[in-house]
């Protein structure tokens, strides 16, 4: 766990976060898409002017992730390598309640042992074309606005075309081209015309990484 006080710049990383064989290997450059944070207010004591109180920070991702927060309109951030949960503990000059929390998002980042080996993906069974085909689904974002989504691929060689479909939009791409771990396809925005490129990644054998403006990790269905 790496807590970020962003109103004095500090940072606090806590050893179960840091140490161990068992770290995952996060790229905090690479986000992958969001996820869900929620904080619990485990107790609360103190009399004027000193008061503080304990909670804790949860991430719905498993591994490296970032969940964004306000203590009383000072914003806070708990980094999570290789959990997804961390006690901490905070001081005010006024009482701390419930309302004194709020989450303002949780971002979900690359695990390269996702892609590089480890109990997970081995490159060297990088899957050919094939692994592209079928159904797709899951959750994109990009700033503060989200969107479900749904692709459906067919493959022939190195080829692949199919049809996306999102809260407000359905397109349709027949460009479609893969190589290695991933397929690249093209198409007008249905607004404005303009064109967007996607670029679908492998991240492991059952998910993608969906990058096109948007961006987030979809699952096979």
């Amino acid at each position: 766990m790496i807590r970020v006080f962003l109103s004095f710049a500090t940072v606090a990383i806590g050893l179960a976060g840091v140490g161990g064989a068992s770290a995952a290997d996060c790229d905090f450059s690479k986000p992958v898409g969001s996820c869900k944070g929620t904080i619990t207010l485990n107790s609360a004591k103190g009399s004027k002017p000193n008061y503080s109180a304990e909670f804790t920070v949860r991430s719905s991702a498993p591994s490296c992730s970032k969940v964004e927060y306000y203590i009383d309109n000072t914003p806070h951030q708990t980094v999570f390598k290789s959990e997804s949960s961390d006690r901490d503990s905070t001081f005010g000059t006024s009482p701390i309640t419930k309302r004194s929390f709020q989450v303002e998002k949780c971002t979900a980042y690359l695990d390269r042992d996702q892609v590089n080996g480890g109990t997970k993906l081995d490159r060297s069974s990088a899957a050919g074309p094939s692994f592209f085909q079928g159904r797709w689904s899951g959750r994109v974002s990009m700033l503060v606005f989200s969107s479900s989504l749904e692709l459906t691929i067919s493959v022939n060689g190195n080829r692949a075309s199919g049809r996306s479909v999102g809260d407000k939009d359905s397109i349709q791409f027949t460009d479609g081209s893969i190589s290695g771990g991933r397929l690249t396809y093209s198409f007008p925005e249905p607004a404005s015309g303009k064109t967007v490129n996607v670029t679908l990644t492998k991240i492991s054998d059952n998910t993608i990484r969906y990058s096109g403006g948007f961006s987030g990790v979809l699952t096979r269905q």
